[in-house]
Parts: C-alpha cells; structure tokens; sequence
C-alpha cells in the first residue's frame, strides 16, 4: 500500500511542478517528460492497488481510485495541450488536475477507515484533521515530485540551446526551499510537538525509543540536510554549474524519499502528522 501512495504522491508532485514554473520559461519537452512519468507513475498504482487482495486493499473501490483516475484523466489532457503548444492553458490544466486530485483524496480519507488509518485518522474523524493530512500530503507529494522534476530541468539545458534562461532552475530552487521550510513547520507544529508532549514521561520504553530514533531521521535526514543541499545546489545554479546542481538535487531527493517514507510510518504508528 505505501508503494502506491508513494506513485500517487510523486505524480502529484510532478503536476505542482509544471502549475508552479513560468509557463514561457521552461521548454515543452520538459513538460512532455514530466507528463510521461506521471502517467507511469499513476497507471503503475492503479494496476498495483487492483492487482492487490481485496482485503489488503480498500482503494480498489473507494475515492482514492477516483483521484488516481483524476490524476491519469489530467496528465492525458495536460500532455494533449502541451503538444499542441498552449503554454497556458497547460498551466491551467496542471492546477485544475491537482485540485481536484486533493480534494478526491481528502473525501478519500475522510470516508475510508482503512485508508484514513494509515494517516492516523480515528474516529470520529473532524473535517479539520483531514485537511491537515491534505495539506501535508500535497507537501509532500511536491517535495518527491519536484526535485524530480528539479533534476530534469537541470539537464533540459544540455539540449536547451539558447531556449532556456538560468531563470527557471533558480526558480524552482527557491520554490523546493520554501515548501521544505513550510513542510519542517508543519511538521513541527502538529507533528512533533504533541508527539513530545505525550511521550516524554515514557521515554524508557523500547517503542518511545524506536520512534526517537525515526524522528531524528524523519527531520535530520528528510528535512534539515536536504535544505542544506538544497542551498548548495542553489549556489551552483546561480554560476551556472548546472550538472553539479543536478547532482547534489539528485542526493537531496533521495533523502526527501526517505524522510517521507518515515514521516509516513510515524504518522501511521503514532497518529501525529510528521
């Protein structure tokens, strides 16, 4: 199940990507890939949560289908625009598939038990613990996705030619540093902090110590290093070091994977959004 959340977060990512880049910045094969990835992500977690026992998986019947179907219905529409050159209008399809996609979800999560459990939902679920989960699950969907949209951007300019101005990768630089500094916030303010109010008179036990140890990793590893590079890859964008850029942006994603992957696990074992 964590697998198919996982395609669905990064294709949702992948569309926040292309709705936040400066439509007339960036090139078209660029959005092209990025459509093409999303459409394998989502048809790879239809096919896995269909393929899956019916009583390991819910999603098979339930609102989550209809978001991933959004997601797969939206990408087809958003690669047709791009392919006929409608810079805007794709824009306008990325923002109206992503919408979309959320607010299926959040009903998702809010009718489901079995999913909203895997979200630290319990009942009686409020309307404002599910938006929360929303919102960090967009966060996080835009982390995965957008540095991997990020590293393709940087190596869009090798074919760019004089297409392409430093603009748009500096851009989408500072876009990944202000969702990860929202994203540590959230994290802190209704993950962390009720999470330590209600463990720490119990830190001797095994479990107390087992979940210490994700949430250093979930903020060490997941958040705080990744910004740091981020920063340094900032740096090297500005001189134009695209290629060492993509490299310490590919470095950053793969412990973005991982800080999500934990977050993900906390949130299901101690029901606080991480």
């Amino acid at each position: 199940m964590a697998l198919v959340f996982v395609f669905i977060l990064l294709s949702l990512g992948i569309g926040l990507s292309q709705a936040s880049s400066a439509p007339k910045s960036v090139t078209l094969r660029w959005l092209r890939l990025g459509d093409l990835i999303a459409l394998c992500l989502v048809s790879m977690s239809l096919i896995w949560a269909f393929w899956m026992p019916r009583e390991q998986a819910e999603v098979t019947t339930s609102p989550p289908t209809a978001a991933q179907i959004a997601l797969l219905a939206g990408f087809i529409a958003h690669l047709l625009t791009v392919q006929m050159g409608r810079r805007v209008g794709q824009r306008v399809i990325s923002i109206a598939t992503c919408t979309l996609a959320m607010i299926l979800f959040g009903v998702a999560l809010h009718t489901d038990s079995q999913l909203g459990h895997w979200f630290g939902l319990t009942p009686p679920l409020s309307v404002g613990a599910v938006i929360v989960r929303v919102l960090a699950l967009m966060l996080s969907g835009w982390l995965l996705g957008g540095f991997i949209m990020t590293m393709l951007l940087g190596h869009a300019y090798l074919t760019a030619g004089g297409e392409m101005t430093q603009a748009p990768f500096l851009r989408h630089h500072r876009i990944l540093l202000a969702v990860m500094v929202v994203r540590l916030i959230q994290a802190c303010a209704v993950g962390l902090y009720p999470w330590w109010q209600a463990v720490s008179g119990h830190l001797e036990e095994p479990a107390v110590t087992w979940q210490i140890l994700l949430v250093i990793n979930r903020f060490l590893v997941g958040l705080l290093v990744p910004i740091g590079l981020t920063v340094m890859s900032h740096q090297c964008a500005r001189i134009r070091a695209n290629q060492s850029a993509t490299g310490i942006l590919y470095v950053s994603g793969i412990l973005i994977l991982i800080g999500e992957l934990t977050a993900l696990s906390l949130t299901t074992g101690t029901g606080r959004v991480f």
